[in-house]
């Protein structure tokens, strides 16, 4: 930069983006210039001469031909016509309302507890009440998912007519909806593999009206055959599914993959578009009466907010005490849970949609290794939890911002230094006897192979280098921080404390699972890894692709044998 202020160009200047071949130009301004430079005084504006207009023609007086008077005798007028003050339920009252819990002094104030109780029939109930918040979140968790099904998308055209299918209460779907709207409510329903969830979300006032529909819901079947509201609910999952995120479809092909579809946890749970033809509502009725109806002891009413526990007791028994559990015999095996063994193997899927917001025409890659014990191996889970958060990733455009993980591994090692690269995550499932640790990411078709590579290098990095202290300590802060924000939300402990009685028969206190974050070290995961590469010498690997053009995508056989030769050296 020379003295005039200008800039010239230097060859020594390195600075460039990867896509740019001129150097950047850089000006400045002295502070004299914006002193000699007079900024004009601003015209004041004028109050146009009154016109002869109508209220007709000029009801708001655009023209401002009215004065300050004239304008003051129009809202007089106005008050006598409309009135704005509130109706009562909308004013605020002189006393606070009755179901609200009494104010008490901080120093008297406990730490909320978890609650949880058994009844005679086997369902277990847990809530944690919150005090001074006026609004409950109250539902229904059953250990049975699409695992169990024998059709193909059962499971997910029963979450899908669940609040939309007529009820005794209320025969018209609509008539539903607008009970929900009048009691202030609202509503979710959703079935995975193993676990289905509803829930209602309301007003402390209106928590009994909600559960007793609550609970409407969850034993209505399906609209029946020839019905119209049917062919809407299975029109909408036809829209549902031609739309389905690349990363909803590579999760399927994960599973498929790693399981086979001969097996439980292999079964797709989304139907194929040529499978939705086949759903009807005898299969799903059939499954809700099977596997929820009479299986109390798999499920769970829990409840977060203002909510007792013994009124939320009473609620369950007075709505749900009747279910009775069915017996297994040898009439029902197949109804029963049958433990998946890890395969490994490969699956491409196409991808149906035709959304430019969700085709980026882009081919997606994941690589997948097994985590033996599923749920149930808790360090092991924990320390695939910290090594997710270290590896984080996501999109290549990203806000950045705090918690955005944009320090992590992926996004340092990766998408940072590959432009090509459009995404690379890293994401774990876990299930009652296996999981998976993968590896994502997505490039256009012609770049799939080096996309690939890169995931397989960042495996063997892993299985060869101790993580640095920096990235474990920054992953385990992150880990630890996301979970305890996440909790402080109704919905989020809701489900969390449902689906742990679910999996565990417990809830385990945030100091427990932050000592468990804390205990991680960098050889815990070294050795996570190595543990994976080396368990099943035959097929460890699990590889799945998603896209228009899949075809340049490096095949199974060779994937397999780069990670074995490394398996040997390692």
């Amino acid at each position: 930069q020379d003295g005039s202020g200008s800039t010239s160009s230097t060859s020594g200047n390195e600075y460039m983006y990867p896509t740019h071949d001129e150097l950047p130009t850089i000006t400045t301004t002295q502070a004299s210039d914006e002193k000699n430079h007079v900024i004009p005084p601003k015209e004041k504006a004028t109050k146009p001469p009154p016109t002869a207009t109508s209220k007709d023609s000029d009801p708001f007086d655009d023209a401002l031909s009215m004065d300050q008077w004239e304008r003051q005798q129009v809202l007089e007028q106005q008050r006598k016509i409309l009135s704005t003050s509130l109706t009562k339920p909308e004013t605020i009252q002189e006393r606070p309302p009755v179901w609200l819990p009494p104010n008490v002094n901080p120093s008297q104030l406990q730490i909320p507890q978890v609650q949880l109780s058994t009844l005679p029939n086997g369902i277990r109930v847990v809530s944690q009440e919150i005090l001074g918040a006026p609004v409950a979140t109250v539902g229904l968790l059953c250990n049975v998912g699409s695992r169990l099904e024998k059709l193909t998308g059962t499971a997910h055209l029963l979450a899908t007519s669940a609040f939309r299918t007529a009820t005794p209460s209320f025969p018209n779907p609509i008539q539903l909806q607008e009970e929900l709207q009048r009691l202030g409510a609202t509503h979710f329903c959703h079935a995975d593999r193993e676990q289905f969830l509803w829930c209602v979300d309301a007003l402390r006032p209106n928590l009994k009206p909600c559960f007793e529909l609550l609970k409407e819901v969850v034993m209505a079947k399906p609209p029946p055959p020839n019905d119209p509201a049917l062919a809407e609910i299975l029109m909408g999952m036809h829209y549902m599914i031609s739309d389905l995120p690349p990363e909803a479809i590579l999760a399927d092909a994960l599973q498929v993959a790693a399981y086979g579809e001969d097996q439980q946890l292999g079964k797709r749970h989304f139907a194929g578009l040529e499978d939705l033809t086949k759903l009807n509502s005898t299969a799903a009725s059939d499954f809700l009466e099977q596997h929820i109806l009479h299986n109390p002891k798999q499920m769970v009413i829990a409840g977060a907010g203002c909510i007792g526990h013994e009124e939320l007791c009473q609620m369950t028994e007075e709505h749900f005490g009747h279910l009775t559990q069915k017996e297994q015999n040898d009439n029902n095996k197949e109804e029963v849970v049958i433990p998946s063994k890890y395969k490994g193997g490969y699956c491409a899927l196409p991808l149906l949609t035709e959304n430019p917001e969700l085709d980026d025409g882009t081919t997606k890659v994941a690589l997948g290794l097994e985590l033996p014990g599923g749920w149930h191996d808790e360090e092991q889970l924990v320390t695939a939890c910290v090594l997710q958060t270290l590896l984080g990733g996501g999109n290549s455009f990203s806000a950045g911002g705090p918690g955005k993980g944009m320090y992590s591994r992926l996004y340092t090692e990766v998408l940072r230094k590959y432009t090509w690269a459009e995404s690379a995550e890293c994401t774990v499932s876990f299930h009652t006897e296996s999981g998976m640790f993968v590896l994502s990411g997505s490039a256009k078709p012609l770049k799939s192979e080096d996309m690939t590579s890169i995931l397989l290098g960042q495996l063997l990095q892993l299985a060869s280098q101790p993580v640095t202290e920096v990235e474990l300590s920054r992953a385990k802060n992150m880990l630890r921080g996301n979970v305890l924000s996440q909790l402080e939300s109704r919905l989020v402990l809701f489900e969390d404390m449902g689906r742990q009685i679910l999996t565990y028969g417990r809830r385990e206190s945030n100091d427990a699972m932050c000592q468990k974050i804390d205990a991680v070290t960098a050889e815990r995961i070294q050795e996570l890894i190595r543990s994976c590469l080396l368990g099943n010498s035959s097929s460890p690997v699990t590889m799945a692709a998603v896209g228009k053009d899949t075809t340049q995508v490096p095949s199974y056989e060779r994937v397999r044998d780069v990670l074995d030769q490394a398996a040997k050296q390692i």
